[in-house]
């Protein structure tokens, strides 16, 4: 096929390399909102700590296992789709 319209893998390769830079402006663009948002609503949270005499310290300390706990969570659920994908190719390939 590339012999008879030449140029074609060049123009599949600039089309998939478009396409991909779109999706992922895209969902660059989405995660940057959602954690402007996410820091918006935890402004306000963080302020009624401060007025509660938190120290900077158990801010700091509480931002943390925050973050942590997310990372634990999104951790443990990309372990467990890897594990189920591991688990059907072996299916796929046994069968």
């Amino acid at each position: 096929m590339g012999a008879a319209y030449p140029g074609t893998d060049r123009t599949i390769w600039t089309g998939f390399v478009l396409v991909l830079g779109i999706a992922l402006l895209c969902t660059g663009i989405s995660l940057g909102i959602t954690m402007i948002m996410a820091a918006y609503d935890r402004v306000r949270g963080l302020a009624v700590l401060r007025l509660a005499r938190t120290t900077q310290w158990h801010l700091l300390r509480l931002v943390g296992a925050v973050v942590s706990s997310v990372m634990a969570v999104a951790l443990a659920a990309r372990r467990s789709a890897m594990e189920q994908a591991v688990e059907r190719a072996l299916e796929w390939a046994v069968e």
